[in-house]
């Protein structure tokens, strides 16, 4: 049997590493399984937490920390963000054990399998796409000539290995085996082998999270077409699901592993198969498991009753790729089904009934957008941000080796350094710096690091790769907490919502404010918020003002906070809520209400949510000030029974805070 290394390369995850690769430790059940000794290293785990520098050192380190387990065989899975350090990890291996097979998977190398076996010869051998099976064959062909007294004889068997599944180096030519159908039954993939990974507290601790939070394949694959998806084309354009029993077998699973508070269900198109989910759902609820749950999904493949189901077996929230609000561009990237037709804030607002949080996914940068398609999108993040439970996620459209668009786009793809699109986002160590040789690596292999190239789309002047990234960066960040503001402001100023967000984000990132700033066109959320909502406050018309002051002290109560406002906000939000359920946009801030009188408003925070209650002036008071003698005083009229009364209807709203309650 064989020592077998399984190693994640280093990254940067700009989301914060919170949780393990589960290809790894996929593979690394089935290698058990067969009898070899499997260990897993996640160097990005330990970048995160500082075990690593991230430095110009780090590549060489990142080696001697694997040579230090004296591996027989080194599998590494890439991300397509982790590509340039993956290959120069594996040269820098490779330098100091060239007898050493490594194997390299994951969705980094789909599609350019050959590419990387004929220009980088530190890489033995391409698992192309699922690979449990794939991997366990190789290690039985590599594990026959282990007592051989020549090393090297691995590396020669490898090479002669005619597995289906793999792209080898075979008289220094890259030679593809047969293709290897996807796993029919996802019940025979063995479960991850979670004993080979550091706790879920580990990675919650590395990520700064409030809650770990740990991945979970309940199925595989996508049957849509997407052109700026290639998972249709990594899992063959099947989906494929675990049966219900094995389904809700792996909760239980999860529900043992010490520290864990929820879990993410990886499949993109978890609700495709209805029946499937329903009971996947009532085993789990049955068996009285009560772990918590998110996934992913189409928003045209779930219903009130579905919703209903998973909400009642623990999902909390679920990711949708809408990717956009104009028909066109659905068209134009093959985003099939009824998206089309669908009424994406009505089924947002279904959601938001049922109780289930979502996540918006949309895309800027998509080839044939116009200005009016771009400006849609954002219309409707701001709408969609107003109700209960809707957060929010903007990308750049990638372009990828193998996703339908690269060979079409061409030379319109530029390398821009420093502005990547999210798919490569995290391949910078530390933020902002590119090792020389990574550098090299992606302007010189332009099929390979296809990714690493920007588009601009020509149907949208005055738009910069730049402007896109601080765009797709920073908007979602902003329409999540200002949506109403923002909208107003671009009524007010009479241009589109995505000409003020351009503006506020092109002035912060000239000023070079570094509080606003946490990564290379990243805003910090709370600074952000201050200064836009500064900004609207001098824009002149009072109703913003007070529309500004009302969202930031949503954005920013963490107990509760009393606000005394110069005039009532909350006429003003129904109006603008009233607008964007209308979906026609503000164009005009006539249907604002005018004027309005001065009133406090207690915001009190219950979990998730802060709740805005207007008060009368006795009860601001009396939430103001906690000592009742005082607040007697004030008020010579107010008796015992109104003071009682005031203080249990404070109650009511919201326990008093700390500063209260220690006054």
């Amino acid at each position: 049997m064989l020592r077998v290394l399984l190693v994640q390369p280093p990254h940067r995850d700009t989301f914060g590493y919170s949780m393990p690769p589960l290809g790894p430790l996929h593979l690394g059940a089935a290698a058990q399984a067969e009898g070899h000794n499997v260990r897993f290293l996640d160097l990005a785990l330990e970048v995160r937490r500082g075990d690593l520098i991230a430095d110009d050192t780090l590549i060489e380190h990142c080696a001697e920390r694997i040579l230090a387990e004296e591996p027989e065989v080194l599998g590494l899975g890439a991300m397509i963000s982790s590509m340039p350090a993956t290959l120069h990890l594996a040269a820098a291996v490779k330098t100091r054990r060239p007898d050493l097979p490594i194997i390299l998977g994951g969705q980094g190398p789909e599609t350019v399998e050959e590419a990387i076996i004929a220009r980088y010869p530190a890489i033995d051998a391409v698992a192309v796409g699922e690979a449990e099976q794939t991997f366990v064959e190789w290690l039985a062909v590599l594990d026959d000539t282990h007592n051989a007294t020549e090393a090297s004889d691995l590396l020669a068997r490898s090479a002669a290995c005619d597995v289906p599944g793999l792209v080898v180096r075979r008289n220094n030519a890259p030679h593809r085996t047969a293709h290897r159908p996807v796993i029919a039954n996802l019940d025979e993939v063995p479960p991850p082998a979670w004993e080979l990974a550091e706790s879920p507290r580990a990675y919650a601790r590395a990520a700064d999270a409030h809650e770990s939070l740990f991945p979970l394949d309940l199925g595989r694959g996508c049957t849509f077409d997407c052109s700026f998806c290639t998972t249709p084309g990594f899992w063959d354009r099947s989906a494929r699901q675990l049966s219900p029993q094995q389904a809700a077998d792996a909760f239980d699973q999860m529900a043992t592993l010490e520290g864990l508070d929820c879990v993410y269900v990886t499949h993109d198109l978890f609700t495709v198969d209805r029946e499937r989910v329903l009971a996947i759902c009532a085993e789990k609820k049955r068996r009285g498991n009560t772990l918590p749950w998110e996934c992913r999904t189409r928003l045209d493949l779930v219903d009130r009753e579905l919703l209903e189901a998973m909400r009642a077996a623990g999902c909390r929230r679920i990711l949708y790729g809408v990717e956009s609000d104009a028909a066109p561009v659905l068209e134009q990237v093959r985003k099939g089904g009824a998206t089309k037709t669908l009424d994406v804030r009505e089924t947002l607002a279904m959601a938001s009934e049922v109780g289930m949080a979502s996540i918006l996914g949309l895309m800027c940068g998509i080839p044939g957008e116009t200005q009016d398609d771009v400006e849609a999108n954002l219309q409707l993040a701001a709408e969609a941000a107003v109700l209960d439970g809707v957060s929010l996620s903007l990308h750049w459209f990638n372009v990828t080796p193998g996703n339908g668009c690269a060979n079409a786009l061409g030379d319109t793809l530029q390398l821009s350094p420093g502005i990547h699109a999210d798919l490569v986002r995290g391949h910078d160590l530390p933020a902002g710096h590119v090792h020389s040789a990574q550098a090299k690596l992606i302007a010189e292999d332009s099929e390979v690091f296809g990714a690493f190239r920007v588009f601009t789309p020509d149907s949208t002047p005055g738009v910069t790769p730049r402007s896109l990234s601080l765009l797709t960066r920073n908007a979602h960040l902003l329409l999540e907490v200002l949506p109403r503001t923002l909208r107003a402001l671009a009524a007010h100023q009479e241009c589109r919502l995505r000409e003020v967000l351009d503006t506020f984000l092109e002035h912060a990132y000239e000023d070079g404010d570094l509080e606003l700033w946490e990564e290379t066109y990243v805003l910090r959320r709370a600074p952000a918020v201050r200064r836009l909502a500064n900004e609207a406050a001098r824009c002149g018309d009072l109703r913003i003002a007070s529309l500004a002051q009302y969202e930031r002290t949503l954005f920013e109560t963490t107990t509760r906070q009393l606000v005394r406002f110069d005039i009532d906000p909350l006429p003003i939000v129904r109006a603008m809520d009233a607008t964007a359920a209308a979906s026609p946009g503000v164009t005009s801030l006539h249907a604002l209400p005018q004027g309005g009188l001065p009133r406090a408003v207690l915001f009190a925070r219950q979990g998730e949510s802060v709740r805005a209650v207007t008060l009368s002036d006795f009860l601001a008071d009396a939430a103001d000030e906690p000592d009742d003698e005082r607040l007697m005083t004030a008020w010579p009229d107010a008796d015992a029974t109104l003071l009682a009364r005031a203080r249990q209807q404070l109650r009511d709203i919201s326990p008093p805070s700390e500063e209260h309650a220690s006054s």
